[in-house]
């Protein structure tokens, strides 16, 4: 699966960390990529039974990604899912990935670079490949 076939959602109420991500995903080649800044707007743009990958926000204006996850399952359950927070939350991240996520990162100096090597490696493996995956030891 190449980078152009990928469509990526970012749900980040954070308008300059959102467009960052964007703009660095862009700047990869993936094609298909649009943020959303609040919950609500994500929601109703969400299709049912297709291939994406959200990348979400733990802390949100009025909700938790955690929650969002839920709902957009309910709509689509071919979404995959990776978080992103400002807060080292290790249980959070420990029920994010056992509800699914694929993974849960840290906003630091090092979430585009690890962001990068977790969608070079969905890309490379395709979305099968990526059930129950995780670097967190669960």
């Amino acid at each position: 699966m190449s980078n152009n076939q990928v469509k990526i959602i970012i749900l980040d109420d954070d308008l300059f960390f959102g467009t960052l991500i964007n703009r660095f995903l862009t700047n990869l080649g993936f094609d298909n990529v649009t943020h959303f800044l609040d919950e609500r707007e994500c929601l109703e743009n969400t299709l049912s039974d297709e291939y994406c990958v959200y990348i979400l926000d733990q802390e949100l204006e009025e909700s938790s990604g955690l929650t969002i996850m839920k709902e957009i399952r309910k709509i689509n359950n071919k979404a995959v899912f990776i978080f992103l927070s400002g807060q080292e939350y290790c249980h959070v991240a420990i029920k994010a990935i056992k509800e699914g996520a694929i993974d849960y990162i840290e906003k630091n100096k090092t979430t585009l670079l690890d962001l990068k090597r977790l969608l070079e490696n969905l890309t490379s493996n395709g979305y099968n490949g990526f059930s129950g995956y995780s670097r967190l030891a669960v």
